[in-house]
């Protein structure tokens, strides 16, 4: 969906419109507010211990970032392929720290993971990567650099109805299946403008419920190949 199409809609479930009561940029402010609210609440749920990645794959990206022991500055990533969206938003890191391409184990240090225990500390065939401070650390029982796929979410790029320039863009990057949502959420923030809380908590709750039972569909739907889970399947 263009922008423009969900300004339309979104003034049409506002009863405004030719936007009398809610101006351009308001409406706007509340998509971009929305398109990111979903986007978070997506990244803070879980689908068997990880969020469901494959619904924000349009804003999944990559990059070869290069790790040494001062670590990686994740604003280096700001202006491509885009900013990091947070830990929440990491999805894999894929490094050689020997002879062998292996995934680096995320860990957060306030879980106690690595440390001073030996048994619990990266090696090169059991390699940790970290998040600290605005940077990004490997852990594999050395100190020269390593260079490490790195891919995760990024922040979605901030939508207009004309003009996109720069990380704009005039037609929604998300799943097609969560632009309705983005423009009921929208809603919310829009009737939260303009005090009626009572409406905002109602339509936030029931778009939050509709994000919910989306995720919960993905988890459960037939994976491709699965024949146990097509018809007739055992």
């Amino acid at each position: 969906m263009t922008v423009t199409e969900m300004d339309t809609l979104l003034k049409r479930l506002l009863g405004d419109p030719n936007g009398y009561r809610w101006g351009h940029e308001q409406r706007r402010e509340a998509l971009n507010m929305a398109q990111r609210e979903v986007v978070n609440a997506i990244l803070g749920m879980s689908v068997n211990g990880r969020p469901p990645f494959d619904l924000l794959l349009s804003i999944q990206a990559q990059s070869t970032i290069s790790l040494d022991s001062d670590g990686y500055a994740l604003s280096g990533l700001d202006s491509s392929p885009g900013p990091f969206i947070g830990e929440q938003g990491f999805v894999r890191a894929r490094a050689t720290p020997d002879t062998d391409a292996c995934d680096l184990i995320h860990v957060r240090p306030e879980s106690g993971e690595g440390g001073d225990n030996y048994f619990l500390q990266g090696y090169a065939a059991h390699p940790f990567i970290r998040f600290e401070g605005g940077k990004v650390y490997a852990e594999y029982g050395s100190t020269a650099a390593l260079s490490a796929d790195f891919v995760y979410i990024r922040t979605p790029k901030t939508m207009v109805t004309d003009g996109a320039t720069g990380y704009q863009v005039a037609t929604c990057e998300l799943n097609v299946s969560l632009h309705d949502l983005v423009v009921r959420m929208a809603e919310a923030y829009c009737r939260r403008m303009a005090n009626d809380f009572e409406q905002y908590k109602l339509i936030r709750q029931e778009t939050m419920q509709s994000l919910t039972d989306m995720v919960r569909s993905s988890a459960t739907s037939p994976t491709v190949g699965d024949l146990s889970t097509i018809a007739g399947g055992e």
